[in-house]
């Protein structure tokens, strides 16, 4: 199609407002831009909907395929589902916020060749794909009825691998930061964690009868768990976890201790507990390990 535009340049600018488009409605659109084969590039895209604001830098070199992009938004992600794919939606549809995130980043990718009308997204587009983007969220959300007070990350993405190296979740009790390794190739994941928050607020992510394992133990304070976590997301089996736990002023099935510290390894459904050591007042117990077989 641009084979016929190639000897013509343009330069273009335009202004919107009132735009409705697949079930979204946009208050203002400012969009300016540029062709001078072969790139084709937008150099202002500037969207003020549902009480928010979309900012797109991109550039395309038609020959090539090679796509650039820049963004920043602030605009309520669940606003806009009707641009968004299946799979894109699915994800998102777990999580609620009181003040939408602030998203930015940097996108690039190979779109398919101009003459194939039916293009393979996932294997001839994905593995091209490089994302550097970070999020943030503030004033109170949600997932799957798990409720913080803040959420911020930084995203990479490159060569099917996800990559959030400084997650942090807070809550009012405390707060998890946490880095993660996923690859959509695989389907392995790696989780590092550090944590201060109560893990009973985590209820509502388990099944009914895994929740009654919560009821067993109470905390005056939050647990300090260190932990790493592999596996692969299609076969639970495969977990395994590994770290460390403390605990202090806490019950379980009614009985009270000061405090517990013991390092803790999970793998193939065994659970080793190393060097644990338990007070309660003046008294200790200690143990070299525990094992137990699930």
């Amino acid at each position: 199609w641009w084979a016929r535009l190639a000897p013509y340049a343009l330069s273009w600018d335009c202004h919107l407002s009132g735009v409705q488009w697949s079930g979204a409605e946009a208050e203002e659109v400012n969009c300016g831009g540029d062709w001078l084969a072969p790139e084709l590039k937008v150099t202002t895209l500037h969207v003020e909907l549902y009480q928010g604001q979309l900012d797109i830098r991109a550039g395309l070199d038609v020959a090539t395929r090679a796509l650039n992009l820049s963004l920043s938004s602030n605009v309520d992600p669940h606003k806009i589902s009707p641009f968004l794919t299946e799979g894109a939606r699915r994800w998102l549809a777990p999580f609620a916020w009181e003040k939408p995130p602030e998203l930015k980043g940097d996108v690039s990718l190979v779109l398919p060749a101009w003459t194939n009308r039916q293009p393979d997204w996932h294997a001839e587009v994905q593995p091209t794909l490089r994302l550097q983007a970070e999020f943030k969220i503030e004033g109170g959300g949600a997932y799957r009825d798990v409720a913080f007070t803040a959420a911020q990350s930084h995203i990479l993405y490159s060569n099917m691998v996800w990559h959030l190296p400084d997650l942090t979740v807070t809550r009012p009790e405390g707060r998890l930061e946490a880095a993660l390794d996923a690859s959509d190739r695989t389907k392995d994941f790696y989780f590092r964690i550090g944590s201060t928050l109560d893990v009973r607020a985590l209820r509502p992510l388990l099944e009914p009868g895994q929740q009654k394992g919560f009821d067993l133990l109470t905390f005056t304070e939050p647990p300090v768990i260190d932990a790493e976590i592999r596996g692969c997301w299609q076969d639970p089996e495969l977990i395994g976890i590994k770290g460390r736990v403390a605990l202090t002023n806490f019950t379980f099935r009614g009985e009270s201790a000061s405090g517990l510290q013991t390092a803790f390894d999970y793998t193939n459904r065994f659970l080793l507990i190393t060097n644990p050591r338990l007070q309660r007042g003046g008294e200790q117990l200690r143990a070299d390990g525990l094992g137990v077989d699930f």
